[in-house]
C-alpha cells in the first residue's frame, strides 16, 4: 500500500516512492499547525504516513532505502513506528533508542522522516487544543514498538520563523508531555481557532 509523505509548506524535493500531500503553511499557532497535521493524516489512504518539514530541508542519498527497510522491518515486526538518525544542518544527530523517559526528557527527539503505521494513528484518541502533534504522535505509537535505523537520511534545515520558535510552542509541547503522562494541557480560547 505503500507511504504517504505529509509536508509542512511546499518542497524543493520529490520522494520517488509514495504521495505527497502538502499543507499550506497555517496561522502561526501551535494549535492550528496540530488540527492541520491531525486532518493530513487522517485522510491519508495508504499503509504509512511519514511527517517531513519542507521548505530547505534535504532528502539524502539513501532516504527512500530507509524508507523501504523500515516499512519492511514494522511489517515484519508489528513495529507502529520507524524512524532514523537525522542531520540538523548537516551535523548528525543521533536519537537513540527510544523510551518514554528519552522522550519526556527530549520530547523533539523524534523529529521528522519517522514513518508510522497509519492504522496505528487513527486509532490514537487524540486530544483537542494547543499540542504538538510529533510529541503526541511519536510518545504514543512508540509504547507500540519500533524501528530504528541508524543512517541519516534526512537533513533539517530550521527556518528563522519556524514552528519551533511560535509563541505557543512551548505550551504545546508541555501539553503533549502532560497528556501522555495522563496530566490535564493548559488551554486558552484561542487553542482551539483555526
Amino acid at each position: 500500500m505503500g507511504v504517504s509523505y505529509i509536508v509542512l509548506g511546499t518542497i524543493d524535493f520529490r520522494p520517488l516512492m509514495g504521495e505527497v500531500i502538502e499543507l499550506a503553511r497555517s496561522a502561526p499557532r501551535a494549535g492550528a499547525l496540530y488540527r492541520a497535521r491531525h486532518w493530513a493524516m487522517s485522510s491519508a489512504r495508504t499503509e504509512f504516513v511519514c511527517l517531513l518539514d519542507g521548505g530547505e530541508d534535504a532528502l539524502l542519498p539513501g532516504f527512500e532505502a530507509s524508507i523501504e527497510r523500515r516499512m519492511l522491518a514494522m511489517r515484519r515486526t508489528g513495529a507502529a513506528i520507524g524512524y532514523a538518525d537525522e542531520l540538523k544542518n548537516g551535523e548528525l544527530v543521533e536519537n537513540g533508542e527510544f523510551s518514554i523517559d528519552a522522550h519526556l526528557r527530549r520530547p523533539l527527539m523524534l523529529h521528522a522522516d519517522v514513518v508510522c503505521r497509519t492504522e496505528a494513528l487513527k486509532a490514537i484518541e487524540w486530544p483537542s487544543g494547543c499540542y504538538w502533534f510529533e510529541a503526541v504522535c511519536y510518545g504514543t505509537l512508540a509504547r507500540q514498538g519500533f524501528v530504528y535505523d541508524r543512517e541519516a537520511v534526512y537533513d533539517w534545515h530550521p527556518s528563522p520563523g519556524g514552528a519551533r520558535l511560535w509563541p505557543d510552542t512551548a505550551r504545546a509541547v508541555q501539553n503533549s508531555l502532560r497528556w501522555l503522562q495522563g496530566l490535564p494541557g493548559i488551554h486558552f480560547p484561542k487553542d482551539f481557532e483555526d
